[in-house]
């Protein structure tokens, strides 16, 4: 078992939507702390199409996300309390001031972007 799935068999997510979309990748890094879900994916100059990023927020509601200073486009999913998959942005291109979740959400997952 991956440590990503015991993380999320832990928060009872096994069968969720957020499950169902970590499991698809080889390595999972989790942004819990203030810090490293404010900065986030800027301090990735490239990222693996085989990794995906988990920002686990405090609470419920929602949330706005930007790809300013990015230099690659992503995919960007937002998942509610029970993992339970609300909104979803495909080939999120650098430069983008605004992604909101449109609604309470308490996971975010991004993930580099299939298309070019």
């Amino acid at each position: 078992m991956k440590i990503i799935e015991k993380y999320l068999l832990e928060l009872d997510f096994e069968n969720s939507d957020l499950f169902d979309l970590l499991s698809k990748f080889e390595k999972v890094i989790i942004f819990k702390k203030p810090e490293d879900i404010e900065k986030g994916l800027l301090k990735y100059k490239s990222i693996s199409p085989d990794t995906a990023f988990l920002f686990k927020m405090p609470e419920e509601k929602v949330l706005i996300f930007h790809t300013v200073k990015m230099q690659f486009s992503i995919d960007i999913w937002f998942f509610d309390y029970d993992g339970k998959l609300v909104l979803k942005y495909r080939n999120v291109k650098p430069g983008v001031e605004k992604v909101s979740s449109k609604f309470p959400v308490q996971y975010v997952v991004e993930f580099l972007s299939e298309m070019k």
